[in-house]
């Protein structure tokens, strides 16, 4: 069975042909979205590049 628009993402990003529901990938993220009033603050925090 072919793979989800999520899955072909994670696996381009890293590195791979193919990923499963389940696994853990290490995926080089083009842009991060964070949904909440505090996700700047943690955001920060978390990554002092992201802000």
């Amino acid at each position: 069975m072919g793979m989800t628009i999520s899955e072909k993402i994670l696996a381009s990003h890293s590195g791979r042909e193919h990923v499963e529901p389940g696994e853990i990938v290490n995926a080089k993220v083009d842009l991060a979205m964070v949904h909440e009033m505090l996700g700047n603050a943690a955001c920060t925090r978390a990554a002092p590049k992201c802000a």
